[in-house]
């Protein structure tokens, strides 16, 4: 089975300089708690979870719709193509 089959197409995401109440008000409309962080190229750079934008909001002086979301974001990420076999998709999430 292809990673297209099981994938979300339709994807919401945000940029380095969004403030991290725009992905919030993504994780709020699409229930979701990771969004994709995107860079000038349009080439995913990371992803923002709930936790970052928890953890941030709770330590930083600043008021989230002050905090960047390129300030937080989880930077180091894998991927994989939609036609790629989900079996490979998976091995490469366990390790």
């Amino acid at each position: 089975m292809k990673v297209k089959k099981i994938m979300t197409a339709e994807v919401e995401f945000c940029h380095l300089e969004d403030a991290l109440t725009k992905a919030a008000g993504i994780m709020w409309r699409r229930d979701c708690g990771v969004v994709p962080v995107i860079d000038g190229d349009m080439r995913v750079v990371g992803m923002i979870t709930d936790r970052d934008i928890a953890i941030a909001a709770s330590f930083r002086s600043e008021k989230p719709s002050e905090i960047k979301v390129g300030e937080v974001l989880s930077g180091n990420i894998i991927t994989c193509s939609a036609d790629e076999d989900a079996e490979s998709a998976l091995k490469k999430l366990r390790r």
